[in-house]
């Protein structure tokens, strides 16, 4: 049941393990920890906090009980660390912090405690009361979503569910007993059903567009510079690059350039990404702001440190559905994508990004080719109706060419050639090719941490 709750929460909320935004401090909380080690366990008398766009809210401390219980960090944390239920993360995710955790009919006995000799009442969601004497194990199980610091303290917040429904029980005092504002509901009367089922509207598109964007994304292998002297004397560079079009393509490639044209156009350009722990090891890299994006929207696990190198279609299929915020969906013709990448297939498949090696075959664990990728990506941002004309600096047209950008391994023969020399171009608004815009974004100032400098 523990795992259905957190799956709907998931749903719900789209959480990942990172710093969750709090819109203020809470009081302190009476017995609250001092050590940077120490953790409290509190439970919420109105089930979990979470705001409407997912985030931890804070509340008066009146919303929770004392603390139930204590204990310690198996390692200090960062002050600004903080990990939520939700999309990746699950409850033995958050108590994996802690050295140990409380057994239920300790959390249960200290509610007592606390509350019953008050007089306080537990009813369910929709108004029905439960007896004290049936908040045992047996019925019920705390739900531990959250750990934060707040006002200095660790904590560790809960919620108690009813084992067999997953609903949150609420736990009222007497004076609070006529409060309006207490989220118990009362079912509304069921109509009989109509003959025909309603028609329901279809789901609003919430994707991130970037069907239109002007910028590159791709921009070949490192250079190999040499130097020359020239007829005059002068020492000049030499730059040969390799676009690899045949190479397969890579996790560190993808998150990179989906993270390009996302931070180029504005999408993602004010935001500072926190570090997760499946980054950690990347931390410095020039991928390391692509993998932490897709960290934050859920393509990565946050707590398993992320294995790089070629990518199958399957999984491009995830990232690109995770970075783009896909939320539509459409059944496949496929009959070989069942497994974890399969809700995503449906997606890029819904919005025409990605199609199947044949009509009933997705190859969903064929790896990818830095080519296929261009075309995938071209695609989606609609690249496909460009040209490759630029203006000169005296205002006429020339064609670009593999030469323009110095790569010295694309042949024009190649299928994907006009492909991937869109994708390494920049365009300004009249459709022609901006060099001088392209040259001035290529990698090594893109996939800096702090890559918004640029704009």
């Amino acid at each position: 049941m523990k795992k259905l709750l957190a799956m709907l929460m998931a749903m719900t909320f789209a959480i990942t393990a990172m710093a969750v935004p709090v819109s203020a401090a809470k009081p302190t909380r009476p017995g609250e920890a001092n050590s940077d080690r120490e953790v409290g366990f509190y439970v919420s008398r109105w089930g979990t906090q979470f705001d409407e766009e997912g985030n931890i809210e804070s509340r008066d401390v009146a919303h929770f009980s004392s603390k139930v219980y204590q204990a310690e960090l198996k390692k200090p944390l960062e002050n600004n660390f903080a990990i939520a239920l939700g999309k990746n993360v699950e409850e033995k995710d958050i108590l994996d912090y802690v050295k140990k955790e409380p057994k239920d009919d300790q959390v249960f006995k200290a509610l007592e405690d606390e509350f019953k000799d008050v007089g306080a009442k537990i009813y369910t969601a929709t108004g029905k009361e439960i007896s004290w004497d049936d908040l045992t194990d047996k019925n019920y199980e705390v739900l531990w979503y959250v750990l934060k610091k707040e006002n200095d303290h660790w904590h560790i917040d809960g919620v108690v569910i009813d084992k067999d429904t997953g609903e949150e029980i609420i736990i009222v005092p007497p004076e609070e007993e006529d409060d309006e504002d207490l989220p118990i509901s009362t079912p509304e009367p069921t109509d009989p059903e109509p003959d025909e089922p309603t028609p329901t509207e279809p789901p609003e598109d919430e994707s991130i567009v970037l069907e239109g964007v002007e910028y590159a994304y791709i921009f070949g292998y490192e250079p190999d510079i040499t130097y020359v002297i020239d007829e005059n004397g002068e020492r000049k560079a030499t730059a040969k690059i390799k676009m690899a079009m045949d190479d397969y393509v890579t996790v560190e490639q993808v998150s990179s350039m989906l993270m390009r044209l996302l931070d180029q156009t504005g999408k993602t350009q004010d935001v500072q990404y926190p570090m997760v722990p499946a980054v950690e090891p990347h931390a410095g890299q020039w991928y390391e702001r692509g993998l932490l994006y897709l960290c934050s929207v859920g393509g990565f696990d946050v707590n398993k440190v992320i294995t790089l190198g070629p990518i199958t279609r399957g999984h491009v299929a995830k990232l690109v559905s995770c970075a783009l915020k896909l939320n539509l969906s459409k059944e496949t013709p496929f009959t070989d994508i069942d497994g974890e990448y399969k809700e995503y297939i449906e997606k890029v498949y819904a919005y025409g990004y990605m199609k199947g090696q044949s009509a009933t075959e997705f190859g969903i664990d064929e790896v990818m080719t830095r080519a296929e990728f261009c075309k995938l990506f071209n695609n989606i941002i609609g690249r496909d109706a460009f040209g490759l004309i630029a203006l000169d600096e005296n205002g006429d047209e020339f064609e670009v060419t593999h030469e323009t950008y110095y790569f010295v391994d694309m042949n024009p023969s190649h299928w994907a050639y006009e492909t991937c020399l869109k994708a390494t171009s920049a365009y300004d608004e009249n459709g022609y090719v901006d060099i001088v815009t392209r040259n001035s974004n290529i990698r090594n100032i893109l996939d800096q941490y702090d890559a918004q400098k640029i704009y």
